[in-house]
Formats: structure tokens, C-alpha cells, sequence
């Protein structure tokens, strides 16, 4: 560990030490109004909206030649919305690991139940069933730690502008707060199963739930780091000469490497081994996060 702990303060000071002599050293600050968007590899969970998120930033650049035509880049900031809309089909135990508003979900208001399980409040908050059809919007707020490598053309004749390619750039993102929009249908139909429990003496429902809720606190239910690969693509302008400050656009696109989200339990509604009440499977859906972001700042 401490040979290559040595070793990487060797490469990274060999390499401020070329910059320094040749190429110099730019820091830059930038905004990003980004679209994030989530997919999943599971058949019964699916894409359903996009979040606008934004990313502010800081970024510095370690040219390697006196043309400033090669750069290491490194960069943190803030990350807020990024996420998206999942649609989970058959419904399940979709939060097991957060304790929501209970009084935002009801029972079926199916008449074929009795009446004192009928349109019935959650004991609790805790590993709730949500009916068929439940869509669920994430927004995560993140601390990236950023790294890259960029290209950066000659000055298209004597306009003091050039283009640049970001390739590849690498985001360790920290989660650091997570909230969540859940819209459970509570028409009868979409209530797979409802059952009641009376082996206590009062009758208590054991089926799905329907509802919504705002700004639910899931933060328990995101991994708690993420990597996530990408590229850009855009023009540097300086306005005042070629060592004055420059005005940067660009477009980003960044993907997750790491699934966001930890296991859950899918109700399988083909299961006619089991009683109705007893359909969950236990499944880890890869639901990973897509960004396209439009990159506006200034380096100085």
C-alpha cells in the first residue's frame, strides 16, 4: 500500500512539475443543466420520466505541452436531481429498507373485503407492498470527484477559438441525500392480492397499498457510492486574447456504472405455487443512471 501511495505522489508530482514547465496549470468553475434518466434490466421495471438536475463545479486543468493541446483534468462540485422515474409493473415490496408516510397509503376499497380491513392505514411505515402499476421518482444529490483527459485543438485562424474533446471523464459520486416521489394506483383492479389476517383475534390487511406520497426520504435505498464513465464535447472562446480568461459550452453525456438501488421484492403474479399474499421474489434490478448535460463556464 505505501509503495503505491509512493508511487502515485511520484506520477502526479512528475507531472505538475511538466505542466508548470511547459504547458502551465487553468482552473475554470461551470454549470450544468443536465437531463438524468434511469433504465433497469429487469423486464417488470422500466423507464418512466426524466429528472432535471444541475451540476455546479470547479475544474482544473494540467496541461502537458506548450500549446495546451493536452490536459489531466480534476475536478469536485455538486450534483442535485440526478435520478429518475422507475415504473414497476406487477408492484412488490419496492422500499424495504425506509420508513415512509403510512398515512399517505390505504388498503383496497374492495367490497369483497371485510369492512374493518377495507380502505385501512398501514401499522406502520415500514416494508410496505405497493400495487401493480407503482412508479417511483428518485432524485439523488451527489458529490462527484472528477478526472479525465482532454484534447483541445489549435485556434481556428485568428478567432481565439478552439474545440475541445473530453475523453474519457471519470465521476466517483458520494451520495449524500436521496428523495422520493411514490404513485401507487388504488383503483380495485390493480390490487393483486388482499387477504386478511385474523389469526390475532382483529382482523388486519396483509395485501398492497395504494397512494401517493412527496419527498420521502430514501436514502437507505441507494447504494452508497457510484462510478459513473462518459465523454464531452465542446469550444473554448477567449474573448480578451489567447492568455486571458476563456468562455466554455459544451455537451456531456455521463452513465452509471454501479446500479443505484439495493434488492427489493418484485410480487410475481404467475406464481400459482404459492397463496396470493406469499408471490414476492427477491431481485436486484441493475437500475443505473443516464445524464446528458449542456456545460457553460468560464476558466480563468
Amino acid at each position: 500500500m505505501i509503495k503505491q501511495f509512493l508511487s502515485s505522489a511520484l506520477l502526479i508530482g512528475a507531472l505538475a512539475t511538466t505542466a508548470q514547465a511547459q504547458g502551465g496549470f487553468k482552473f475554470g468553475v461551470h454549470i450544468d443543466p443536465t437531463i438524468s434518466f434511469l433504465g433497469s434490466n429487469e423486464k417488470a421495471v422500466t423507464g418512466a420520466g426524466a429528472n432535471v438536475a444541475f451540476r455546479f463545479g470547479v475544474q482544473g486543468d494540467i496541461y502537458l505541452n506548450e500549446g495546451k493541446n493536452y490536459a489531466i483534468t480534476f475536478g469536485t462540485g455538486f450534483l442535485a436531481g440526478a435520478g429518475g422515474t422507475l415504473e414497476y409493473r406487477d408492484g412488490g415490496r419496492l422500499l424495504p429498507n425506509s420508513d415512509l408516510d403510512k398515512a399517505a397509503f390505504a388498503s383496497s376499497p374492495s367490497a369483497s373485503l371485510p369492512e374493518t380491513v377495507r380502505n385501512q392505514r398501514p401499522i406502520s411505515g415500514e416494508n410496505l407492498s405497493f400495487t401493480q402499476g407503482t412508479t417511483i421518482k428518485y432524485s439523488v444529490n451527489y458529490v462527484p470527484i472528477s478526472a479525465g483527459f482532454k484534447l483541445v485543438t489549435e485556434e481556428f485562424g485568428e478567432s481565439y477559438l478552439r474545440a475541445f474533446f473530453h475523453l474519457p471523464t471519470i465521476d466517483i459520486l458520494i451520495p449524500v441525500s436521496a428523495r422520493g416521489n411514490i404513485t401507487a394506483p388504488t383503483a380495485e383492479a390493480d390490487f393483486l392480492h388482499a387477504t386478511a389476517d385474523t389469526s390475532s383475534g382483529t382482523a388486519v390487511y396483509m395485501g398492497m397499498y395504494g397512494g401517493e406520497s412527496t419527498k420521502e426520504n430514501l436514502y437507505s435505498e441507494i447504494i452508497p457510492i457510484q462510478i459513473a464513465a462518459g465523454v464531452g464535447a465542446g469550444v473554448e472562446w477567449a474573448p480578451t486574447g489567447p492568455d486571458g480568461i476563456r468562455l466554455i459550452g459544451g455537451i456531456y453525456y455521463s452513465a452509471g456504472v454501479l446500479d443505484i438501488t439495493k434488492k427489493i421484492e418484485l410480487y410475481d403474479p404467475l406464481d400459482t405455487a404459492n397463496p396470493a399474499g406469499e408471490r414476492y421474489v427477491e431481485k436486484n434490478p441493475r437500475s443505473a443512471f443516464q445524464n446528458i448535460a449542456l456545460r457553460i463556464g468560464v476558466v480563468f
